[in-house]
């Protein structure tokens, strides 16, 4: 257990005392005094009195930056209405300044010899940023824009950061579900902006393979894709080279994989060709070939080959195939990445990218995604999964922990391809990854990727902390995203501990005193019982009872209150996993049932009652809670209790439970602002 600061002592002190929190307490652990929420969190950073006004500057470039960063730094001074009147590279930062003066710097810093890793100073006459290379100053850049949060101004302040990890990335799999290179421009902006890399580029999958071959115009075709995947849409070498450019000027990088041997059937549909024949590896290294031939290793010096998942007979590779793609991508000066688990890697050269409960091999260099796929999770435990992990489970990089990426692998059909971001938390999982890949963790918390920690654990305050910030940043800069997030730091509950069967008669609720409350209390705004993937969960291991948990809410006046309430938390893969869906009466198969304030809430109507699993090309409509509109519940004035009835049956995947009141302004959630919450009824 970690030690408390004074704040968080008291905060948790009250909150353990009282049993007892308001809505407005998440909001409390923003940012002190009005200052800017910066996200990730400077590793040194001191607030002073006084700002400095982004009026009409002089701005001296000592490190003669490139024309992309002197656009985009000209950019940010418009965007916070200020004008960049005179520009002078070269020189020494002892320059003569007209007006007010923004120095930039390259030199070594003290702190860290990252080449990511910047300082900035600011006070009322000047603002001094120094970069250990152009990187470092572009890092410092999105500090900037966070400092200005759109005022005009740049508060007083001492700043010096630098990274954890060389490697903090994101994928996307377009090989599944094609995305435009517009709206991965947009991603890209977001990456920059929270000071993630690399973009880790799934081009090829089982529907589709998306970059344009001239040898081989047959991969692209759509008779060699899915029909529900927009079969033959991809990517020209033109489109690729301009996505490379553009996320190079914002210094991420990008790592392109083609998935092989398995994960491979647009590409064997394609040739004709199965992976066991010798001729495939022709075709392979053709392929790679006319990559390296169009993409420098200057800009692509990675690239990813997949290895995983071969499950298939047609799958199964030629015995030289792993090993000759591998040496073939190393002779063109590009290093090569696996999966681990997978096929072995061929020499020690290649990077390995871990996932599921693969580990180091002690040899290789090593990427961790272990866990860190955002098609399972949902955005309150999700949220909690990607703050709480210690990445490489070090507390720092070295020579093989290069990092991590976060992966988003929505292996269902998505129609609109903006409807991949609603359908998965991916703006607050990332948020929090990127806060915690760049500033690393001292210690792995395994205990909290699935559940709250409590008040007295010093994690609880860090959260909380956290959460202020990311609130923020959903208000002020995402607000264009879907953000389905809210502060719920402060919902607390009481649980039972798992009965053989339900307590339940007709439509009344079970009587109060036939439920024995656990000593402990939960907190948090989604509660897994028993975790899916064998996280620790609130409750003992059982393969099928019951269990209850109950809050009070405190409304000021009787009021209409919306309410987000789920009991199946579907993953956005592998078609409806712990399916069938509900049908038309049922909030989850197992039987699942909710009261408020004496009433028993009945669930939606459902656009799609009743489905089976293996339904991956039937799009999600409402069965995602933050994809339907929050449900209206009339609260009482004072106290109102919450009961919740929550069966684990024969099919249930994910044993859990989702209830959280919200504002809603008809399209975007936000924080029940006048409700408290108690574990028990107060006297």
């Amino acid at each position: 257990m970690r030690i408390l600061t004074c704040l968080g002592f008291l905060v948790a002190f009250c909150l353990i005392q009282s049993g007892t929190v308001s809505a407005q307490s998440g909001a409390m652990a923003s940012v002190a005094a009005n200052r800017p929420a910066l996200i990730p969190k400077p590793r040194q950073l001191k607030w002073d009195s006084g700002s400095f006004p982004l009026a009409r500057i002089h701005v001296v470039d000592v490190a003669s930056v490139s024309p992309s960063l002197e656009r985009q730094i000209r950019d940010f001074v418009n965007e916070n209405g200020g004008e960049v009147g005179t520009w002078t590279s070269g020189g020494t930062a002892e320059s003569s300044a007209h007006e007010a003066q923004l120095f930039l710097q390259v030199g070594e810093l003290e702190a860290s010899s990252s080449v990511e890793a910047y300082s900035i100073g600011i006070d009322e006459a000047q603002v001094r940023v120094t970069g250990n290379s152009e990187g470092g100053l572009f890092r410092a850049l999105a500090t900037l824009r966070q400092l200005a949060a759109r005022s005009g101004a740049l508060p007083a302040c001492k700043i010096v950061d630098w990274p954890a990890f060389e490697v903090r990335g994101f994928m996307h799999d377009v090989g599944r579900n094609f995305q435009s290179v517009g709206l991965l421009e947009r991603w890209i902006d977001v990456m920059a902006f929270y000071k993630l890399n690399v973009l880790h580029f799934h081009l090829t999958e089982y529907p589709g393979w998306r970059l344009e071959s001239a040898l081989h115009p047959e991969v692209t075709s759509a008779a060699s894709m899915w029909p529900t995947r927009k079969p033959g849409q991809h990517y020209t070498y033109a489109e690729l080279k301009g996505l490379i450019g553009y996320a190079r000027d914002r210094h991420v990088r990008l790592v392109p994989e083609f998935d092989l041997p398995g994960h491979s059937e647009a590409l064997r549909k394609a040739t004709g060709l199965t992976m066991g024949d010798e001729g495939m590896i022709d075709v392979l290294e053709e392929l790679l070939g006319e990559f390296c031939d169009q993409i420098p290793s200057s800009d692509v010096p990675v690239i990813h080959i997949g290895t995983d998942e071969v499950r298939r007979a047609e799958e199964r590779p030629h015995p030289d195939l792993v090993r000759r793609v591998t040496e073939y991508l190393q002779s063109r000066n590009r290093e090569v990445t696996v999966w681990h688990p997978g096929i072995a890697p061929t020499n020690d050269q290649v990077i390995t990218q871990l996932w599921a409960k693969g580990s180091p091999t002690g040899t290789h260099r090593y990427l961790d995604s272990r866990g860190n796929y955002v098609n399972h999770m949902d955005p309150f435990t999700g949220t909690l999964r990607a703050f709480f992990q210690q990445p490489c489970r070090v507390p720092v990089g070295s020579a093989l922990a290069l990092g991590g990426i976060l992966c988003l692998w929505n292996d269902n059909r998505i129609v609109n391809e903006f409807d991949l971001y609603r359908y998965n938390p991916a703006l607050p999982a990332a948020i929090a990854y990127a806060e915690r890949i760049w500033r690393g963790s001292s210690e792995d918390l395994p205990a909290y990727w699935a559940k709250m920690p409590s008040p007295e654990d010093g994690a609880f305050e860090d959260f909380r902390e956290f959460e202020g910030r990311l609130i923020d940043h959903r208000d002020l800069w995402q607000a264009n995203w879907p953000f389905p997030y809210v502060s719920q730091s402060e919902l607390v509950w009481r649980l039972t501990n798992p009965l053989e069967a339900s307590l339940t008669t007709g439509t009344e609720p079970p009587a109060a005193d036939a439920l024995q409350w656990r000593d402990e209390v939960a907190w948090g705004g989604t509660l897994h019982l028993n975790h899916f993937f064998g996280f620790e969960g609130h409750l003992p291991e059982v393969k099928s009872g019951v269990a209850y948990a109950r809050t009070f809410v405190h409304a000021p006046r009787e009021m209409t209150v919306r309410f987000w309430v789920d009991f199946m938390g579907f993953s956005r893969s592998g078609g409806r996993r712990g399916g069938p869906s509900p049908d038309h009466g049922e909030w989850s198969k197992a039987g699942a049932r909710l009261w408020i304030a004496g009433t028993e809430l009945a669930p939606p109507l459902w656009v799609n009652p009743a489905l089976g699993k293996d339904t991956a090309e039937i799009p999600f409509e409402d069965e995602l809670f933050y994809l339907r509109d929050p449900l209206p519940v009339l609260l009482h004035e004072g106290w109102n209790e919450l009961l919740v009835e929550i069966p684990k049956g024969s099919t249930t995947r994910k044993w859990l439970f989702t209830c959280v009141p919200v504002e809603w302004d008809g399209a975007r959630a936000s924080e029940a602002s006048e409700l408290r919450y108690a574990a028990d009824l107060p006297e």
